[in-house]
């Protein structure tokens, strides 16, 4: 049977004069189980010299690649080649001993396995690593790698009896290096083949089904997660696929552990695609892997922007670690020109101010909190609900991440059946009467209690800066208990948390200069002390606000504004939002001047 398959020959004139890595040319996986001599490449320890890490890696180091795109009764999958001559580039980089397979049948994607797994018994004690970009099949529960030949067939049989399984040869791969670490990479889409079908009516196979509990130093990465499917390219005209650009990204950035690692790409791959795709991991390692070994980069404790960012703080064991190793990300929306509505009147007045409030607020969390801020200014309807659900999408996925959203312009509550509901208006919103076309328009407030609930984000804070807005936490039943102790708490900065701080209480209005905004800039800009001067949480921010605006309506002796701050969503054991100042951050905001 021919075969098509080569292994990085064209990369020998380039490489071989400078790498230490293996570069091994053979015709085929059989050949290759029998035909390769190992050598012993561990390099001996210097006498004497202390041993830095807890775990010795493996020095050989083997890397499988199998690409298959070129289907000859499936639909092709365009990248696929690509992406594994990227990933085994990467990997060569780092010494491993790189196979290439491209458009292998059924029959060689299993010689391939055995070959790799003869390796390994041999070797020993190895770092394995496979990686698979292609089409796939889940089956019952059971995953299916599919060859170049895999004749198009409704039959699940048929696939079964013919598909190459995923899981009995990675037993099998375990197995044979049980000493060693063994990584699997899989790129492939997580769905049901026998549910959809193309205009033909022929089946799209292409998904992998997560495994049993994988065996102790094995690490499993999905590029989708079940039931998604995995991009070919994140835009049209891609040379890579999402995953694997990320899965070279990180695997080549110095001093990542296994954990860091897959964080750093599955971040990636959720920018990348507009969250419309989420790796997953399978993680059975009993050590701290680094797959590429080295000083990490802008170490965070020596990085005053980057201790902002990630809210170090100091854990039971005294090591400080990141928070918000996700990222933090902020989205702010102001309204401030409203629309003329039917006869040329306007059914809201502007807010001139609400625009420098926004662009003061950007400046602050960008520089003295380490936050990425989308900025998005007088939104229709469909604008602003396209930028929430775009924002939580993107951002809600990532399980460490904090996110900061707020929302200034005009607020009303309305009241049916005795029910209130708080609305925020956006430009294009008509007045409440006659309600229907209003509530047609304007954004209800109690969706934020829908997005709270789906995004897996750790810290989320919801800021409103509108009439009215204190229904929106009447509308939702609150889960806020006692109050919780503010500093260094480790629960603080470990469990989730849901607040909502509204401007004023269901029955206020709140004045066009917004003093609600100016104070909490000063309080992010470290102009106003609060707990210990060195970390803020979201409680105190809503406590402090609140008694501050009460006190200052009443000795200016304006109608009275009741800032409101309370917690929804996660049922007990919440967490808070943490805000670490950074001294020099705030000298040099306060230096420049930009705090008003």
């Amino acid at each position: 049977m021919a075969r098509i398959a080569f292994w990085v020959f064209f990369w020998t004139g380039l490489w071989l004069g400078a790498a230490q890595a293996t570069l091994v040319i053979e015709a085929a996986p059989a050949d290759a189980a029998a035909g390769t001599e190992v050598h012993d490449d561990k390099a001996a320890q210097p006498a004497g010299e202390a041993q830095t890490e807890p775990y010795a890696v493996p020095q050989r180091k083997y890397a499988l690649l199998i690409g298959i795109g070129d289907y000859r009764n499936l639909n092709p999958v365009s990248n696929t080649k690509n992406d594994t001559r990227l990933i085994a580039q990467t990997l060569f980089d780092l010494g491993y001993e790189t196979q290439i397979l491209l458009d292998l049948t059924t029959e060689e994607i299993g010689e391939a396995i055995a070959g790799h797994r003869a390796k390994l018994e041999r070797a020993g004690r190895a770092v394995s690593l496979v990686y698979y970009a292609g089409q796939g099949a889940q089956i019952d529960g059971k995953s299916f790698m599919i060859g170049v030949d895999f004749e198009n067939t409704p039959e699940r049989s048929k696939l079964t009896g013919e598909g190459i399984a995923v899981e009995p040869n990675q037993e099998d791969l375990v197995e044979a290096n049980t000493a060693g670490i063994n990584l699997f990479f899989y790129d492939s889409s997580r769905d049901d083949p026998f549910v959809a079908s193309d205009s033909r009516g022929s089946l799209q196979l292409a998904a992998l089904a997560p495994v049993k509990t994988p065996e102790l130093n094995s690490l499993i990465i999905y590029s989708a997660s079940t039931g998604q499917q995995a991009l070919d390219g994140a835009n049209p005209g891609a040379q890579y696929s999402p995953f694997a650009q990320a899965v070279s990204k990180a695997v080549a950035t110095p001093g990542l552990d296994h954990s860091e690692m897959f964080r750093a790409l599955r971040n990636e791959v959720i920018d990348l695609t507009a969250g419309r795709q989420v790796p997953e991991m399978h993680d059975a390692m009993s050590v701290r892997f680094v797959i590429n070994p080295g000083p990490p980069q802008d170490e965070p404790e020596t990085d005053p922007k980057s201790r902002a960012a990630t809210a170090l703080y100091r854990a039971d064991s005294g090591r400080l670690v990141p928070t918000y190793e996700d990222g933090s990300y902020a989205l702010l929306i102001g309204q401030s020109d409203y629309d003329q509505i039917g006869d040329g009147r306007q059914a809201w007045r502007d807010l001139p101010s609400v625009k420098g409030e926004i662009e003061r607020l950007a400046e602050v969390l960008e520089t003295v909190h380490g936050f990425e801020v989308e900025q998005v200014l007088d939104p229709d309807s469909a604008e602003l609900e396209e930028a929430l659900e775009s924002f939580v999408n993107r951002n809600g996925v990532k399980p460490n991440a904090r996110l900061f959203i707020y929302m200034a312009g005009h607020g009303v509550t309305t009241e049916r059946y005795g029910n209130k509901v708080a609305w925020f208006v956006p430009r294009d919103a008509p007045s409440t009467s006659p309600l229907g076309p209003f509530v047609n328009t304007a954004l209800n407030l109690r969706r934020i209690e829908e997005w709270s609930e789906i995004m897996e984000a750790k810290h989320v804070l919801w800021l409103f800066d509108s009439c009215f807005s204190g229904a929106a936490i009447k509308m939702i039943e609150s889960r806020s208990g006692e109050e919780k102790k503010d500093g260094w708490s480790v629960h603080l900065h470990t469990n989730p948390v849901r607040r909502v701080i509204t401007a004023g209480s269901e029955n206020e209005e709140v004045p066009a200069e917004s003093r609600f905004t100016q104070r909490l800039i000063d309080v992010l800009a470290g102009a106003v002390k609060l707990g210990d001067g060195t970390t803020i949480t979201g409680q105190q921010i809503g406590a402090f606000l609140r008694e501050d605006i009460v006190r200052y309506t009443f000795k200016q002796g304006l109608p009275k504004v009741t800032p409101q701050s309370d917690t929804i969503v996660i049922p007990d054991e919440e967490g808070d939002i943490i805000f670490r100042l950074e001294p020099q951050l705030v000298a040099d905001w306060q230096q420049a001047g930009t705090g008003r």
